[in-house]
């Protein structure tokens, strides 16, 4: 719910995308199959075109390659034979995305607002007043679901300390702080900003609950072990719900918009405005929309269409 989940943001699409392609390239490790390699740059780099933070994840990707080969020696032939298919999936979304905008006549507003009007966004906010920002902000998110976060550190700390996740715990730990990074440009620490993170915690959580396993299979538990590992992430799960249920469960779109942003946002206004238009107006005419986010230009075309 803090982290604006069920909200279409572009955090969702890079979170998508990331997932994909690291779950990708985690198969071209084991297969060795360059395709492999190919598809999980292209992922990655779709992270990037949904929402510039996805730089940071595509950044992961580099990393873990290049330590993953480091780790073998390998020589560099066979390095760039399969970082040279890796690096033309990663840069492919982004040169076509340029190419279409360019025969299109707008590659020039699209630079300005993607790259210069970005690289002054990103420095309005003091370091220190970030530092605030994200202090209050995690305070919220992880007061909405103390357990869920709670798991969450004491996952690293089993990802730390565990002699058994040695080989994993340079791709995990990294991983979590690319993953932080993703959230840091402009220090606004946005709502939905959030929602790159999530990846990380559900797998740190996860890390906690088998360690759980395995530490009561240490100590004799071996049966139960499984099933009381599962207990604790249901009731977990159960428990991080519950305070939502209301949110999540039971309200109307139009309430759920209501409670997160207020009068504020004026979501469900936006609706009627874009029926008006679809109503007086045809698909030649031209409309100004000042003050707001192109949703009613969306609403208008598909309300014209029904």
């Amino acid at each position: 719910m803090t982290v604006h989940g069920p909200f279409a943001h572009s955090s969702h699409l890079v979170v998508l995308a990331v997932l994909a392609g690291v779950l990708m390239l985690l198969r071209a490790f084991d297969s060795g199959r360059r395709r492999d390699y190919f598809w999980s740059g292209l992922l990655l780099g779709l992270a990037l075109v949904m929402k510039q933070h996805g730089a940071f994840f595509l950044l992961f990707g580099v990393f873990a390659f290049l330590a993953r080969w480091g780790r073998r020696g390998v020589r560099a032939p066979r390095l760039a034979a399969d970082g040279l298919p890796f690096a033309a999936g990663a840069v492919l979304p982004f040169l076509l995305t340029c190419l279409v905008l360019a025969a299109a006549g707008v590659f020039s507003k699209f630079w300005f607002w993607t790259f210069r009007y970005a690289a002054t966004y990103v420095t309005q906010v003091p370091f220190a007043e970030g530092m605030v920002i994200l202090r209050d902000m995690l305070a919220r998110i992880v007061a909405s679901a103390p357990i869920l976060w709670g798991a969450s550190v004491l996952g690293l700390g089993v990802v730390l300390w565990d002699r058994n996740l040695r080989p994993q715990r340079g791709t995990v730990l990294a991983f979590a702080a690319f993953a932080f990074l993703a959230i840091c440009p402009g220090l606004y620490f946005r709502h939905h900003y959030f929602v790159m993170l999530l990846p990380t915690v559900a797998l740190l959580a996860a890390v906690a609950v088998d360690g759980l396993r395995r530490a009561l299979t240490d100590i004799g538990l071996r049966r139960s072990a499984g099933t009381i590992a599962a207990l604790v992430f249901l009731a977990t799960f159960l428990v991080s719900l519950s305070p939502q249920a209301q949110y999540l469960l039971r309200s109307t779109p139009r309430q759920v918009s209501r409670m997160t942003y207020g009068l504020s946002g004026p979501f469900p206004e936006a609706q009627e405005i874009a029926r008006y238009i679809a109503a007086h107006s045809s698909p030649e005419d031209r409309i100004a929309v000042l003050g707001s986010e192109p949703e009613i230009c969306f609403h208008a075309c598909g309300f014209r269409e029904v």
